[in-house]
């Protein structure tokens, strides 16, 4: 028998403890090992827990108390005792789980803390205090579970990360990319970003006043690596004139890619009209056959009056003088150019000059993408080709138009068209980096020509096309 306050070994009918000197009750009706009251029938204490029956059982025949289903509690550990000689400290019933210390000796005030045990005791704990735990668990987890998915829905809103809740790319393969290929990209990269230098609108404005008071300009000018645009009345109208030699070429890249027709055999009768300006060699071609490719040429680089006139001929009906003019018009309306209007053909002498036909017009915007698809389509030519035969020049082979403002280590491919009243270019310019499509038209009235001529507005012409140069191209 132990003493119910320190736990000493006792005799059987001993009534004060030999070792604290405590009274022990003779009640039948107290616990064996910690003295806790117990009621009639009782054979757990309500207080330990402890077995009064195996306890006993086991102290007199000094084996272990094991866990099994008849005995113990289903969550009750093994509890060994090595020596019962020593003083055992009876187990106190924690307040809650977080005061049980797991520590290798029991340490409460007034008993004491040397009792030798082989494993950490825990708490042993009745069937209702299982099913408590077991709820609480559950609600922990749960409570868990709902921030863990509150995190997952709100990292991406913090982040800032829109495609946060997307799949992820399995496709992607990590690589390392060796110092070599790094600068390799960053210079890709570079070359890529190019640098867009804005044309000051101040500037074209103060260029033309300077000059200018009668005379209505309109500038368009489109980068062709940055994307880059700028436009000075670039959708007003102005007279076309000898411009629409790009609108009858374009059309007749249409209809050679419609019909497919080889420009270096296709042909077409010529008949020399000496009233309009000429390649050098046209009046020996008089009622001769000339193929495509040599008419082509020829209003590319001498600007052939004669030989545009019959391109119109060729892509209508010879015997219907206007129906050249409604498939290249009809053509231009297919292709969204609906200020663009060719209904004259062009000659020196105003005498021949259809005047009851509205005049050739367009805007800066549309010559520019006109000429620019003339160049780029293939049609008529690779784009080496085209660019290489527009040059522009007078019949004794000097530059005329854009070229002859444009410095000499620049390609230039254009095309001049002027009269009294108008002076109007097209070209694209490049230094072998970067490209440049501008369109410069200008009209004048009708009244003052003889005050803004052909000389003043080429001036113009002249400073925009150098500030132009300057803010696009790097020096």
């Amino acid at each position: 028998m132990y003493c119910p306050n320190c736990g000493q070994i006792i005799p059987e009918d001993a009534i004060f403890c030999n070792n604290c000197g405590s009274k022990i009750s003779t009640s039948s009706n107290t616990c064996i090992k910690c003295g806790a009251l117990l009621n009639d029938g009782d054979v757990f204490c309500g207080e330990c827990g402890t077995n009064q029956e195996t306890y006993i059982s086991s102290e007199k025949n000094n084996i272990n108390i094991e866990e099994n289903g008849s005995n113990t509690e289903p969550n009750a550990r093994q509890i060994i005792f090595e020596d019962k000689k020593e003083n055992i400290a009876p187990i106190n019933k924690p307040t809650n789980y977080n005061e049980f210390n797991m520590s290798s000796e029991f340490q409460q005030t007034g008993t004491p803390t040397n009792v030798p045990i082989t494993q950490n005791p825990k708490k042993i704990k009745n069937k209702s205090g299982n099913n408590s735990l077991a709820i609480y668990i559950m609600l922990g987890t749960i409570v868990i579970l709902i921030c863990f998915i509150a995190a997952m829905l709100l990292i991406p809103r913090f982040t800032g990360d829109d495609d946060a809740t997307e799949s992820p790319d399995t496709s992607y393969v990590e690589t390392t990319e060796t110092p070599a290929d790094e600068e390799e990209k960053s210079d890709v990269e570079e070359e890529e970003k190019a640098i867009v230098n804005e044309i000051d609108n101040s500037k074209i404005s103060s260029i033309i006043d300077q000059h200018c008071e009668h005379t209505d300009f309109g500038i368009f000018v489109q980068n062709l690596n940055n994307g880059y645009e700028y436009g000075y009345n670039k959708d007003n109208v102005f007279l076309a004139s000898a411009m629409c030699q790009v609108v009858i070429l374009n059309t007749l890249s249409n209809t050679v890619e419609q019909k497919d027709l080889d420009i270096n055999e296709e042909q077409l009768y010529f008949n020399y009209m000496p009233n309009g300006k000429e390649a050098p060699n046209s009046k020996n071609e008089n009622k001769t056959n000339i193929t495509l490719k040599k008419c082509i040429e020829d209003i590319a680089i001498y600007g052939d009056n004669n030989k545009s006139n019959h391109l119109v001929d060729y892509i209508g009906d010879v015997n219907d003088a206007y129906s050249g003019f409604d498939i290249i018009n009809n053509t231009l309306r297919n292709n969204g150019y609906y200020d663009t209007k060719i209904n004259r053909k062009t000659y020196i002498n105003p005498d021949y000059i259809d005047q009851a036909a509205s005049p050739n017009t367009t805007t800066p915007y549309e010559i520019c993408k006109i000429f620019e698809n003339l160049i780029n389509s293939g049609n008529l030519g690779s784009k080496s080709y085209m660019k290489n035969i527009f040059k522009s020049v007078s019949n004794n082979g000097q530059a005329i138009g854009l070229k002859k403002f444009v410095p000499e280590d620049y390609n230039v491919c254009n095309v001049n068209a002027l009269n009294s009243q108008s002076t109007n270019n097209v070209a694209i310019i490049d230094d072998g980096n970067t490209e440049l499509v501008i369109a410069i038209l200008s009209t004048t009235e009708e009244s003052k020509t003889n005050i803004e001529n052909n000389d003043v507005r080429e001036k113009v012409v002249d400073d925009i096309v150098d500030y132009i140069i300057s803010t696009q191209f790097e020096n």
